[in-house]
Order: C-alpha cells, then structure tokens, then sequence
C-alpha cells in the first residue's frame, strides 16, 4: 500500500467513524468519495444508469443504516470495501426481485419497484474475506507472496477473463496458465487460513478456463 493510498484509507476511516456517530456531513463526504466506483460497478452489471442510481441509494440507505446500528467493525475491514460488500447484497437481492418477476419485465422496470431493504447483517464478514483476499494478492513480503505471473492470472481471471484469453494476452502456454492459478489459490488459501478464514484444501475458487 502506498502513502497516499494509506492516506485516501484513514481518510475515510475517519468519515466512518463520524458517520457512525450520527454526522451527515461526514456521510455525504463518504457518499462523494465511494458513489462514482459504485455506479460504474452496478451500470457494468445492469447496463441501464437509472438502474444503477436506484441500486446505488439502496446500497447507501443500508449503509447509513449500518453505521448508525453499530454493525460495521472498522477494525475488520475498510470502509470501502463494506460499501461494496453491502452493494453486493443489494444486487443479490435485485436479481432475486427480477427472478421473481419471471423475467419478462426490464432490468430497470424491476429495480424502479424495490422491496424494502434488507439489513446485510452477514456485509461485514463478507467485506473482512475481501480485504483479506485483496491483501493476499496486493501486500507484497508475507509469507504466501504471488509471483508476478500468478498475480496478473488471479487478476485477469476475477476481471472475467478466460485461461485462454489469458494465454495469448500473457504470452504462456494454457497449461501454464492452468498451473500459475492452482499455485496462486494454494497460496490464498494457506494465506486465509493464517488469518482464521475455514478453506478447505479441496476447496478452491475457480475462474472461467474457456
């Protein structure tokens, strides 16, 4: 992490803890900082912007609401990645609305009819997994370190990107490809286990290889 990364973090770790402490200023300043990232998330996924301004002032009334309830733990995970771990609990419960529709309707008529929002009371465990995930593959010097090949494969392959995309972008031949991954979720997985996180050796996330 660099100094102006570590300063941008304890920058809205302070925000946070305003917030939590019922300071709508220092809210707003979180929503300016962090609402441009989850638009471009939720409009990457829907393709429509008004559904993305509607899943995104859920995902900040959840988040407002969490912060005033005392449910984010700072000590467990960034503030940034609870919004985005809450905003993935409201795409969640989006596409269930869309799925219970039967489908018919457009993306951005079933999200300009939402059910009320559920409290993400699991959002902070789901954000502590990410940071921890995110530092296993960004923190250099800990004992599970990735190679620079490894890291550009678990990178490639969570933007989307297939072995064989990979592959040819890489200049390495697929099994390769197939080889740096299984080192590479080896490594996370003996790294989470050192952080307390339950993953089972036969347990590997597994990334699209066509």
């Amino acid at each position: 992490m660099t100094a102006g990364s570590r300063s941008d973090r304890d920058q809205l770790q302070r925000l946070a803890a305003a917030a939590s402490a019922g300071d709508e200023a220092a809210f707003e300043g979180l929503h300016r900082r962090l609402l441009g990232g989850l638009l471009h998330l939720f409009q990457r996924r829907v393709g429509r912007i008004e559904v993305a301004e509607e899943l995104a002032q859920r995902t900040w009334v959840a988040v407002w609401r969490s912060l005033r309830a005392g449910r984010y733990d700072p000590a467990r995970a960034a503030i940034s990645t609870y919004v985005y771990a809450v905003g993935h609990h409201v795409w969640l419960q989006y596409c269930q609305e869309y799925s219970s529709s039967g489908g018919t309707e457009p993306l951005w008529v079933a999200a300009s009819q939402p059910a009320p929002i559920q409290e993400p009371v699991d959002a902070l465990a789901l954000a502590e997994l990410i940071d921890a995930v995110r530092d296993c593959v960004a923190v250099e010097g800990n004992p599970h370190e990735l190679t620079p090949q490894e890291r550009a494969v678990v990178n490639g392959l969570a933007a989307g990107r297939s072995e064989r995309a990979l592959a040819e972008e890489l200049g390495l031949a697929p099994s390769t490809i197939h080889a740096r991954k299984t080192a590479a979720f080896e490594k996370l997985r003996l790294s989470l286990t050192r952080r307390g996180f339950s993953c089972p050796s036969g347990e590997r996330p597994e990334g699209p290889s066509e």
